[in-house]
């Protein structure tokens, strides 16, 4: 799941665009350099599928299961942000790594850029039980990936700690004073300004210079009231536990790994719209064990392994046979299942052009500037 957890430390972002370090990224690189010095590269066992991925997003009975019936060890490597995630392949050649957690739209610049093994039905036969709906949706990706996951990024806040309910991005952006200071938004430069973006009834994915413009002067008003830019802390020690956090930029899932510890929290996708993400297990050209990464995604694609899993991590499963094992709970459930009202407004992510991802993240480091 995406949580603020980072075990194994690792670095990012798009190689195929220019890369501007903060300073989360710029120690997690230093941290990485001293893998490398001690062999990063010799230490993938011959014998073992190692998994870069986040953290908390692959049901660990599932794991051993898989580790027992094909004799072998998975080592998962957890990364903080997407940025993280390609800088880290970027800069080390993908050395050491079998299959990665990947979203659609970066999936089409790794393809481009000839890191990916294609992935067929004939080698994977369970990729059948995949929704049509999310080839449809995203036809760049097939052939080249393992859809595992989606859902949507919207909004968790404290509803008792509020005067009135959160429903829109503006409430958030231009925050009353019970929330000032308590704001936690995603570090991330398409996260952060789709939400502006939204708020400013423009396309989530603008390519318009004068729609960022406008989007970069709403957040800059916002930063004086913004806790930190990042992920919210996930579990019982979250600062929406707390109290310190009353609102923050959040992915459904996010909501179940804190909800259990304070019943007053509440998930919405916002009146003018979120995002619809889908993410998905790619296969590096550069693996050294192709035909076990393999096995495991068709292994992970089971219909009832992806019902488990799904039900593991909260999130919605794109296998489409997966169904007839899903709890009539998790089927009916409208933050992991939305309602068809409740994504009207949404959008999904798509792949712009290189100078306009150069927009987004100049967006980003002038926004949070001030915590670097």
């Amino acid at each position: 799941m995406r949580a603020h957890r980072c075990p194994n430390p690792v670095v990012a972002h798009h190689a195929l665009v220019p890369v501007m370090l903060n300073k989360t990224t710029r120690r997690l690189a230093q941290c990485l350099a001293a893998l490398t010095l001690l062999g990063w590269s010799e230490i993938h066992a011959s014998d073992e599928l190692v998994i870069l991925n986040w953290a908390d997003y692959l049901d660990e009975t599932l794991i051993e299961a898989f580790e027992q019936q094909y004799n072998t060890k998975i080592r998962q490597v957890y990364f903080e942000t997407d940025q993280d995630r390609d800088v880290l392949l970027a800069q080390y050649s993908r050395a050491g790594f079998d299959l990665a957690m990947v979203d659609a739209v970066t999936i089409e610049y790794y393809q481009r850029s000839g890191w990916l093994l294609p992935l067929s039905v004939e080698e994977v036969p369970n990729l059948q039980h995949i929704n049509p709906d999310f080839w449809r949706h995203y036809p760049a990706i097939k052939g080249y990936a393992a859809p595992y996951a989606w859902g949507t990024m919207g909004i968790i806040y404290r509803s008792d700690l509020v005067e009135q309910p959160l429903t829109s991005w503006k409430q958030l952006l231009q925050p009353a004073p019970e929330l000032s200071g308590k704001i936690i938004m995603i570090g991330d430069s398409f996260d952060l300004t789709a939400a502006a973006n939204k708020a400013l009834g423009h396309p989530m994915m603008t390519t318009d210079r004068r729609h960022l413009q406008e989007a970069e002067i709403f957040l800059r008003a916002q930063r004086p009231h913004v806790k930190r830019y990042g992920y919210v802390t996930l579990g019982e020690d979250s600062e929406l536990i707390s109290g310190e956090v009353v609102a923050t930029q959040a992915y459904n899932g996010d909501y179940y790994a804190v909800q259990e510890y304070q019943p007053e929290l509440v998930y919405v996708i916002p009146e003018e719209g979120g995002s619809v993400w889908l993410d998905s297990f790619v296969l590096f050209e550069s693996s050294k064990n192709q035909q076990l990464a393999k096995k495991f995604i068709d292994f992970i694609n089971e219909p009832e392994n992806a019902a488990q899993n799904a039900e593991s991590i909260y999130y919605a499963t794109p296998n489409k046979a997966a169904k007839a094992h899903l709890s009539k709970a998790f089927l009916e459930d409208k933050v992991i299942h939305p309602s068809s009202e409740a994504l009207a407004n949404c959008e999904r992510f798509q792949a712009v052009p290189a100078k306009v991802v150069g927009w987004y993240n100049t967006i980003y480091h002038s926004v949070i500037q001030s915590e670097e």
